[in-house]
């Protein structure tokens, strides 16, 4: 049983969930819908059960869904008696101990101390990967790579070379790829990107030269609407690989971007150990939470028609040096066969 709630997560187990059905397994995804999971889902053809919850904006009301989630799980476990509980920060540790069902939790967040206080402990086998510098239990199993490689490896990814055209766009045009986050989230708490005034600055320094894409979690001011991004999200990662330019203050958007060799700027007080490996192993990303530097950045990519040939060049090596992830976690999975 593979539960999941982000985009992200239909991302990263996607490969693993095709490989270990054409093994001979058979895979009940459990889902609370979160953006756009759900039309991810469909878009793969994944059968699923849906979970509804009510809000959870709040310590409270995230304390009241805990409770809620794991009654309905341990309602579903039951019906279904699976062999093994998988998934990324869920709930199914709890219900895995409670009714005697081994559990395997993927960690890549350090700075998620909530979720990692809440179900690490229960876990049975915690992967994590290389760059991982949070506490690591006699129970974890490292693998040498990172958590957005199960999609975007050259293996097991290949942009789509129409998604330009249908945007009236050519390989001439500059684009930029912006990534605003709501802070909304439970690791957000206490931490920060860019003010309002800073989002402008970053918006009137790129449209004089660059298509501008946003990305934008909650809310947004009027004056970024003919920007957002509205597209099929399956098709988001082809935009981003043809991308000039990312700015993010989402480490996952960050990554993905830097991974596929993309000049890329973070900026964002959290320092997840992927971001920092990227930047200081590979040179794939650049980090700050200096406005100036930012900009700095954006003329250095449009001064440098040759950045991408270099970044090549790092992520080639970053893939030579990392392993097949779905053939690694596939592999964790069977060895509870």
């Amino acid at each position: 049983m593979v539960y999941l709630c982000h985009p992200a997560q239909v991302h990263f187990f996607k490969n693993i969930i095709w490989r270990l059905k054409e093994r001979g397994h058979t895979i009940k995804i459990i889902v609370i819908p979160k953006d756009c999971t759900l039309d991810l889902l469909d878009h793969y053809e994944f059968k699923y059960e849906l979970i509804n919850t009510g809000p959870r904006d709040d310590i409270y009301h995230k304390a009241i869904g805990l409770i809620e989630i794991n009654l309905k799980l341990i309602k579903i476990v039951k019906t279904y008696k699976p062999d093994l509980l998988i998934s990324e920060t869920s709930y199914l540790s709890h219900v895995g101990k409670l009714l005697g069902i081994p559990s395997i939790l993927i960690c890549q967040n350090e700075h998620a101390y909530l979720d990692n206080l809440l179900f690490l402990p229960f876990s049975d086998t915690v992967i994590t990967f290389r760059s991982y510098y949070g506490r690591r239990k006699k129970n974890a199993k490292e693998i040498d790579g990172y958590f957005f490689l199960p999609y975007l490896h050259p293996k097991y990814f290949l942009p789509d070379p129409t998604i330009l055209s249908k945007l009236r766009l050519t390989t001439e045009d500059k684009i930029a790829i912006i990534r605003f986050s709501s802070w909304e989230a439970a690791h957000d708490f206490g931490q920060s990107g860019f003010n309002q005034e800073e989002k402008v600055r970053i918006i009137h320094e790129l449209e004089r030269d660059f298509t501008i894409f946003i990305i934008q979690e909650g809310e947004h001011p009027d004056c970024f609407q003919k920007y957002i991004l509205d597209m099929a999200p399956e098709k988001f990662h082809s935009l981003l690989s043809y991308a000039t330019i990312c700015i993010s203050e989402g480490g996952s958007t960050a990554a993905e971007a830097a991974i596929l060799g993309i000049p890329t700027i973070y900026f964002s007080t959290i320092q997840p150990g992927y971001i920092c490996e990227l930047r200081d192993k590979y040179g794939l990303i650049e980090t700050t939470v200096d406005i100036n530097q930012c900009l700095k950045f954006i003329g250095k990519v449009r001064d440098n028609p040759n950045i991408k040939t270099i970044l090549s060049e790092n992520r080639q090596a970053m893939i030579n040096e990392t392993e097949d992830i779905v053939k690694g976690v596939v592999d964790i999975i069977e060895s509870y066969q």
